[in-house]
């Protein structure tokens, strides 16, 4: 991902002043309430922020620029009820990806877009989202709801609930909920992933299913029901959410049920096993990850306990590795160091870091994953560093000063950024609130950390203290500063910055 595209999208939702200044073609607008909307008669952006905050959902960037934001319309085009879109800008054009009332593209005559939920798009500037219905032949709970794709041949059909699926042993199996959305990067197919329900006669009904696009149809990967391989027969998939990255179907998170599934006993700490991290399909299946089981890279007797939802966090690239967050129980484990992140690289799984290991600081060991903000993540880079949220212990570190965020490739550790420290790019004495860093924080795949957060300190007012940081791991040692509110664009004076990055 590109310094500029970074930029852009911490600095889409920006609110602005005019001044008299020279010109800059640094930066662009890309929509501005009260201005024409390109995609049809009398129409105008109506709102895009609400008092600076986001009222709509955030825009989306490409890796090459092309950028999605959600608007509602104005004017006498856009009556109240059907004024909300999706808009896609490149370079100077605009078209609607998503508008409220128009003709579902691919469907019968008659049959019109009304709801809009889970916009994906993918590195190549694709998207995909799930789109309510309404209009003839509609029938609310059976055929109210598909996925749509946008790509380079324009917006395509892809696929509705009551559609029938090609189900070995099952001739009458059909899509009964769509769920989630997925689209993988173009370089390795460009393919569909749906998430969802399906109905059928000797089926059942309402099961877990995880769908992949082939041509025209689309085939089950995972089937709620069916035995996981490599786990005691009778250990059958209840729900089953795949984590979908640029290369396809990264691991899928799990929810197991049956006679061979219930609760362990670990060093005195009952333990459900019926969560399971699971990876590959059909006789490649395996587990991972499971609540209640032995943690490969641990001593014997230290099992799993929550290894997705809740405080767990995960994240993947476009090669397919994955990073997650779990906590754990066993022979001294405590609350101080139950906790651990780990990656998952080809068949090999390592711990990256655990509560109690030494940090990035001198004298300072990792306290706690999430911030003080609230904000925790992990993320991955191509390289397979790992990019994480991390409240320090010791080393100086105080309730002012404790929140980090931490890159780890192989064996080395460095302190991407720290709340409550001076940083070089910044005036002496104004520094990041510990209580906003990690909360505007985007990764690139090249590991690349822009930073979004509110600031404290000399000289700080409510008109300068929120910026945008830009980290490389060229540049280890330099958090660059990219912008503050108060600073001079072009025209333009930035008076306020989304928080949100």
């Amino acid at each position: 991902m590109s310094l500029r595209s970074l930029v852009a999208l911490s600095l889409v939702c920006l609110s602005i002043f005019c001044v008299s200044i020279a010109h800059s073609d640094e930066y662009s607008i890309l929509a501005r309430t009260g201005v024409t909307v390109p995609i049809g008669e009398d129409l105008i952006y109506q709102s895009l922020l609400l008092s600076g905050t986001l009222e709509l959902p955030a825009p989306r960037i490409s890796q090459f620029g092309q950028t999605l934001y959600h608007t509602r319309l104005g004017g006498s085009g856009a009556p109240a009820g059907l004024n909300y879109a999706v808009i896609r800008a490149e370079n100077d054009t605009r078209m609607s990806v998503f508008r409220q009332g128009l003709q579902a593209p691919g469907l019968p005559s008659g049959v019109y877009l009304a709801g809009f939920s889970n916009l994906v798009m993918n590195a190549a500037g694709e998207s995909t989202y799930v789109a309510s219905l309404y209009g003839s032949g509609v029938l609310s709970g059976v055929n109210d709801r598909a996925v749509f794709a946008e790509t380079p041949l324009g917006l395509q059909f892809l696929i509705r609930d009551g559609t029938p699926l090609p189900l070995a042993g099952y001739p009458a199996a059909s899509v009964d909920w769509l769920e989630g959305n997925f689209l993988t990067d173009p370089n390795v197919g460009g393919s569909a992933i749906m998430s969802g329900r399906i109905n059928g006669t000797g089926l059942g009904n309402g099961l877990d299913v995880v769908l992949r696009q082939n041509g025209s149809e689309f085939t089950p990967t995972i089937l709620g029901n069916t035995q996981l391989q490599d786990a005691p027969p009778g250990t059958l998939f209840l729900s089953t959410d795949p984590v979908v990255g640029p290369s396809g179907i990264v691991v899928y998170e799990t929810t197991l049920y049956g006679p061979a599934v219930g609760t362990v006993n670990v060093n005195g700490v009952p333990i459900n096993t019926n969560k399971a991290l699971v990876v590959g399909e059909g006789a490649d299946q395996r587990t991972l990850a499971r609540s209640g089981y032995q943690v490969q890279t641990e001593p014997a007797g230290i099992a799993f306990s929550l290894i997705f939802g809740g405080s767990s966090r995960r994240g993947f690239n476009t090669s397919g590795d994955f990073a997650f967050s779990a906590s754990m129980v066993g022979p001294g484990i405590f609350t101080s160091n139950n906790w651990g992140i780990w990656l998952k690289r080809g068949g090999e799984l390592t711990r990256v870091a655990r509560l109690s290991d030494p940090a990035p600081l001198l004298g300072a060991t990792y306290g706690s994953f999430p911030l003080a903000s609230g904000a925790s993540f992990v993320k991955l880079a191509d390289s397979g560093a790992t990019i994480f949220t991390a409240m320090l212990l010791g080393g100086g570190a105080t309730t002012s000063s404790n929140g980090t965020i931490i890159y780890a490739h192989d064996a080395s550790q460095t302190l991407v950024a720290r709340a409550g420290v001076d940083i070089p790019s910044l005036p002496p004495g104004v520094r990041i609130k510990n209580s906003s860093l990690g909360l505007g924080v985007k990764t690139s795949t090249q590991g690349h950390v822009a930073i979004a957060a509110q600031l404290e300190g000399t000289g700080v007012t409510s008109a300068n203290d929120v910026a945008v940081f830009l980290w490389s791991p060229d540049e280890p040692q330099n958090l660059r500063l990219i912008c503050r509110e108060g600073d001079v664009l072009g025209e333009y004076r930035i008076k306020t910055l989304s928080p949100a990055g």
